[in-house]
């Protein structure tokens, strides 16, 4: 959204960011987003070069699922269990072997972490 459209819907504080030339902000370029009434302006200190710039993925929270099949959740879950005491993270192992319990209540696990057979 600009600087004039984001006033114009009634945002409160409008930060504009440009890259800087030399040690300071292109005159015009300032110029014109004080007109655009703008309330702050910041240099973007050459990370344009490396980040691809501002866009709409830096604001929001990108969340990801997984879908897996009842084979993999019994193999990933043994497994996440044994890795979770190796590494001392009992919660972590408890809640894998609760999952495993309430979905494959038929089947015997050894959640012991150093004799461990194959799954």
């Amino acid at each position: 959204m600009s600087v004039a459209t984001s006033k114009a819907a009634g945002v409160p504080f409008v930060v504009a960011c440009s890259p800087p030339r030399g040690n300071s902000i292109n005159p015009a370029v300032a110029y014109a987003l004080t007109l655009a009434k703008a309330d702050a302006i910041l240099p973007t200190k050459k990370a344009g070069r490396y980040s691809g710039g501002l866009n709409v993925g830096k604001f929001i929270k990108t969340l990801t699922y997984q879908r897996l099949t009842p084979d993999a959740n019994r193999k990933i879950g043994a497994v996440a269990s044994r890795i979770s005491r190796v590494e001392g993270m009992e919660g972590h192992a408890r809640s894998a072997d609760i999952r495993l319990r309430k979905y494959f209540p038929n089947e015997q696990y050894d959640f012991e972490v150093y004799r461990q057979k194959h799954y």
